[in-house]
């Protein structure tokens, strides 16, 4: 009997069928059979299927007499396997070549109904190939184990609907009689939604197993075309959840949790894709679509306990899952006539603004102010308490773009009277407001100015309004900041004290300079103390990745006298995104360290390897997600740990433990740190310039110090996030690619052997290069930054 049945549907794949088969037989386990069902092609599949089969007994060849689709064609093959286990392969995908040996140990050592493992992806157009690396990550805590029990897991439902990146039992797919559906789309979400909610033990292989192919049909006009069939399997599925509820008790109340949300979030999901086309089509489809979902929504709420869903839910989809039960279709588009009737956009002259309101039609310029407050008193035309919402939201919108306008205009008239009132000054008090030391990158410019009888440098403490974790850690990060900066003998004051934020105008600061351009009070935000400062920013992080949002499209930057920036290229393209007329090319004040310090670099110790993780440890992608902890910081952590001939250092990004709270529990957590701890230099705050000089590498996922270490000369084994959506500026791009780029844990070993044990520093000559290309070390910023706020306030370079 062999230990694992793969079953394949054969529907016209001549093209890639030999590829697919080839990986099977190769397989390195070689106890397995291989059901091969030809779904009546019309090519010349079954011919290949028939040659390979008389190559290898292995392969049985069965004929469907008519097409039917893949679902069919799978259960035929499920109920004619011999195997202990039952793996699933589409024809026109292939395994590698250790899958079934490396599935099978893990499914059958803990005796579990299902394994999960993960995937590449194939992009036919471009012949490219992606680790989905990321897939499993949030079963971080499993990959170790033999095996789950589904009760104690709640993200169970996280992977993908794939039959072909798992392994089932085959007793526990005939004890619950699970088969896939009898239709030609979308029959392997009823398949796995039912071993899903039928499990109790799974296991997790956190490797990529499966090469799946992505063609130019997407599955998203797929959906657009059938969702009415989804949502008919869905049906379904609730019908037998809800027959096992009342008579079987076979599915676990968590199962059916993770199923109730699993569906919402992916309806919602679905629904909202649907809405960004605009045709007529689709407003049909629309309204079909979103009936039937509040009706199916409606049906859970009504033979479900649905009590704890604002804990399982996002707060985005809690809101939308009640709002459509509140509301049928018409509700909505009510609204979506009301908010066309009062509507506005700025005019292609940059000066005008045309306003819509209940079909009429005006062009008036952007300094005319109309009073959408008072229009705002209309809520009560609207039918329902979502559209009054959105109703007021839109009128202070547009208030708040008429008070944008109106501050823009003024701004250079108050800048220049601020700048009127500092000339007649001797000296100027300048604050820096800081809320995380580690991000305090101004050293060389605070210093300048101490030694300058024409400014006052003071640093300014203050608290990010954000908390992590729902815990009071402000008072702690204040006192550990003070502390800090006075032990370097500089001067502090707190801008927050007693949990209260001081109004920053209160302190006469004559120059602001921001540390970052969010999480700051109303207090102490710009578009409060632009009246009375001029306002400037150096970002902290040295330029690397660009942000069109992040670096240019927040109002932070319009209210800004000064917006200090590396250099002209740089200059040049957040120009181009943003029209900014304060940017400034100066060079980064960061930097200035090793412009100074050029000999002591060259002559550097080369003592320390330097491991240095990002704390956006999210899965979902987005802009600022530099994180791979969850992929590889405990790998790092047994690296270490197995090469104590190294000197260590562990400079994790201060918010991390924060971030691995939500995760892992407490213990784990201070369990890992106190590890580095044992083994490792440990560096929590912003004094990491002198480790950096006597380092010999760094390993790090955390963008801002990407060029900061790049001015070293020394190597840096760059850990790549497939999350992250920023992508390098062009000027960074040369630089970024002379990085020991590592994409995943196999890369990540073979790099540190070569490049830190055997010290292969192979891209050393091409770096050097890059680094005398960029420029980055060719004028001291701090000294830049003072030369020009002397021009510009007293008229004159001292």
């Amino acid at each position: 009997m062999p230990k694992i049945s793969i079953i394949l549907p054969i529907y016209n794949v001549e093209l890639h069928l030999k590829e697919c088969l080839d990986s099977l037989i190769n397989q390195t386990l070689k106890d397995i059979e291989i059901i091969c069902i030809d779904d009546k092609s019309t090519d010349n599949s079954l011919s290949i299927l028939k040659e390979y089969a008389n190559y290898d007994n292995r392969i049985i060849v069965l004929e469907q007499e008519i097409n039917q689709g893949p679902g069919v064609a799978r259960n035929r093959g499920i109920d004619i396997a011999k195997g202990d286990y039952i793996m699933f392969c589409d024809p026109d995908d292939w395994y590698e070549l250790n899958t079934c040996e490396i599935c099978y140990d893990k499914i059958s050592k803990g005796d579990n109904d299902i394994a999960f493992f993960s995937l590449n992806r194939y992009l036919d157009d471009t012949g490219e190939l992606e680790s989905n690396t990321k897939r499993l990550t949030h079963f971080h805590k499993y990959f170790d184990l033999d095996s789950i029990n589904v009760d104690e897991c709640p993200e169970y439902y996280l992977p993908t609907m794939f039959p072909v990146t798992n392994i089932y039992s085959k007793n526990f797919l005939n004890k619950y009689n699970i088969r896939f559906g009898n239709g030609y789309i979308f029959e392997d979400q009823y398949f796995v939604l039912l071993a899903l909610l039928y499990a109790s033990k799974f296991a997790v292989i956190n490797l990529c197993l499966y090469n799946y192919r992505i063609r130019k049909n997407s599955q998203t006009s797929i959906f657009y075309k059938n969702y009415d069939y989804l949502l008919s399997i869905n049906h379904d599925i609730l019908n037998i959840i809800l027959k096992d509820k009342n008579h079987y008790h076979k599915i676990s109340n968590n199962a059916i949790n993770l199923f109730i949300r699993h569906k919402i979030s992916s309806f919602l999901y679905w629904y909202r894709e649907m809405t960004k086309i605009d045709n007529k089509k689709n407003k049909k489809d629309k309204k079909i679509f979103y009936t039937e979902i509040r009706n199916f929504f409606i049906e859970i709420k009504n033979n479900f306990d649905i009590s704890n869903l604002k804990d399982i839910l996002s707060k985005q989809n809690y809101n939308d899952f009640h709002s459509m039960i509140s509301h049928p279709y018409w509700h909505r588009q009510i609204f979506y006539v009301f908010k066309r009737a009062l509507s506005y956009k700025n005019h292609s002259d940059g000066k005008s603004r045309i306003v819509n309101f209940l079909g009429f039609k005006w062009k008036y310029h952007k300094g005319f102010w109309i009073n959408y407050q008072w229009i705002k008193k209309l809520w009560w035309v609207f039918p329902t308490k979502a559209t009054r919402t959105e109703f007021k939201k839109l009128c202070d919108k547009i208030t708040a773009s008429q008070k944008l306008d109106k501050d823009m205009k003024e701004l250079p008239k108050i800048q220049a009277k601020i700048i009127k009132r500092l000339r007649g000054k001797k000296q100027l008090k300048v604050l820096f407001l800081v809320s995380e030391n580690s991000k305090w990158k101004v050293q060389s410019l605070y210093d300048e100015m101490e030694k300058s009888d024409r400014f006052d440098p003071v640093i300014g403490l203050t608290q990010l309004t954000i908390v992590h974790n729902k815990q009071d850690v402000t008072r702690d990060e204040l006192d550990f900041n003070y502390n800090f900066f006075i032990s370097k003998g500089m001067n502090v004051i707190k801008t927050y004290q007693n949990n209260q934020y001081l109004d920053l105008n209160t302190f006469d600061a004559d120059i602001v300079f921001y540390q970052q351009p969010w999480g700051i009070s109303p207090m102490q935000i710009y578009n409060h103390t632009y009246k009375k400062s001029l306002l400037c920013y150096i970002p902290y992080h040295s330029p690397n990745y660009g942000s069109k949002k992040l670096d240019t499209s927040m109002l932070f930057f319009k209210y800004l006298y000064r917006y200090y920036i590396v250099n002209e290229d740089y200059k040049d393209i957040f120009y181009k995104w943003s029209n900014l007329s304060n940017l400034k090319a100066v060079g980064h004040t960061m930097l200035d360290q090793f412009l100074e310090n050029q000999d002591r670099n060259d002559k550097a110790k080369e003592k320390y390897v330097i491991y240095a993780p990002h704390y956006s440890i999210e899965t979902v992608k987005n802009e600022v997600n530099y994180s791979t902890f969850l992929q590889n910081g405990k790998l790092i952590l047994e690296y270490a740990k197995e090469h104590l001939e190294i000197n260590w250092v562990f400079k994790p990004h201060p918010q991390l433990k924060y971030f691995l709270l939500k995760v892992f529990d407490a213990k784990e957590v201070e369990w890992y740190y106190n590890e580095w701890e044992k083994i490792a230099k440990c560096c929590y705050d912003s004094s990491y310039i002198d480790l950096f000089f006597d380092s010999k590498a760094l390993i790090t996922d955390c963008g801002s110090f990407l060029t900061e270490y790049f001015c070293t000369k020394k190597p840096i084994i760059h850990l790549i996030s497939n999350n992250c959506q920023t992508h390098p500026v062009p000027p960074f791009k040369k630089i970024i690619d002379t990085f020991y780029k590592v994409y995943d844990n196999d890369e990540l070993i073979s790099t540190l052997d070569r490049v830190i044990l055997q010290n292969d520093d192979y891209k050393k000559e091409e770096r050097l290069k890059a680094l005398e290309e960029s420029k980055l070390l060719e004028s001291n910023a701090a000294k830049n930054i003072i030369a020009d706020l002397e021009k510009s306030i007293w008229g004159k370079n001292r």
